[in-house]
Order: structure tokens, then C-alpha cells, then sequence
């Protein structure tokens, strides 16, 4: 790859990582997604998270054919040149890539269900009984 492919690959990326993380067109895909998973949300909301498997999979359709297994694995490398990237600039720029869940998060605890977190289920007490013989 060449440093104009660089430049092209890192700004692609930046695109789709902001479009996942910050974009308000993309709200309401990312809620609807958020409120399934937990996993889903941290993973949404996160710029590094994002731009690790932006890195990846752009590298897998862009530039490989992935014919092997040693080609997948070059691709986890791009991934990280995307995090690092983000660290830098967001470094030198705080608000680079600056994420929407604060401002989204009442959104989906009220889908989720009014913010209300589960409770644990309470054990019966015949089952404590059976516990302490």
C-alpha cells in the first residue's frame, strides 16, 4: 500500500467511525441496536471499538483476497493503525470522534424499560432450607 492508500484507507475509516459512534442519521439504528445488548452498546458508542473492526473489514474487502488464513490475519494489523490513529488525533483534538451516549444514554434505558435495572431474582425460602439442610 502506498502512502496516498494510507491517507484513503485511515479517512475512510474515520467516515465510517463517525457515521457508527457520532452520526445523528445513524441514531436511530444505533438505539434500536443499543437496547438489545449491552455488548451491542458498548461497542456502538465506543470510537476505538468501531474504528478496530472498521480497520479490519475494510482491509479484508479493500485491499485483500482473503484466500488464506495469513491474509485474515494481516488484517488485524489495520485495525490497530485505525485505533492508534483515532488516539492520535483525538490527542490532539478532544472532541474528535466524541461519542453521543451521554446524550442518547436516557434514550435507551427509557427503551429499555424506564431505566429501571433488572433485579435479581429472591430465593425462595424453601429453597435457603434446602441450602442449610
Amino acid at each position: 500500500m502506498t502512502q496516498l492508500d494510507y491517507t484513503i484507507f485511515l479517512l475512510t475509516a474515520f467516515g465510517i467511525v463517525y457515521g457508527v459512534v457520532g452520526s445523528v442519521l445513524l441514531m436511530p439504528l444505533r438505539l434500536a441496536l443499543a437496547t438489545r445488548s449491552v455488548w451491542l452498546e458498548a461497542l456502538l458508542y465506543c470510537p476505538y471499538c468501531v474504528g478496530f473492526w472498521a480497520g479490519v473489514l475494510l482491509r479484508a474487502t479493500w485491499f485483500a483476497q482473503l484466500q488464506s488464513l495469513t491474509d485474515v490475519i494481516e488484517c488485524v494489523p489495520c485495525g490497530f493503525l485505525v485505533v492508534g490513529a483515532i488516539a492520535l488525533a483525538r490527542a490532539a483534538w478532544p472532541s474528535f470522534l466524541e461519542s453521543r451516549f451521554e446524550s442518547e444514554r436516557s434514550i435507551i434505558e427509557e427503551l429499555r424499560g424506564n431505566g429501571v435495572p433488572a433485579e435479581p431474582v429472591a430465593q425462595s425460602d424453601d429453597a435457603e432450607e434446602d441450602r442449610h439442610g
